[in-house]
């Protein structure tokens, strides 16, 4: 990615909105690892990460204005 394209591309993440302009520094990001999804018989992992995103999205309460989440969809538990 040339660097116009990526700083086009990460302008339109709702945590790098958030940083930009909350003027926050990279040393100051922090994540944690929420959960392992496993596919013990094989499946689709892209739905099954979807379905978990969804989850934890609601049980965090992580939707704007609260949290950084502009959107979500449920699709993906149909």
């Amino acid at each position: 990615m040339k660097n116009e394209e990526s700083r086009k591309f990460m302008a339109e993440l709702s945590v790098a909105k958030h940083f930009y302009y909350a003027k926050h520094t990279v040393a100051q990001m922090r994540w944690t690892v929420l959960e392992q999804v496993k596919l013990p018989r094989g499946g689709n992992i892209s739905q099954q990460l979807l379905r978990r995103e969804a989850a934890w999205i609601k049980r965090v309460d992580s939707l704007s204005p609260q949290g950084l989440n502009e959107s979500f969809s449920l699709r993906c538990f149909l």
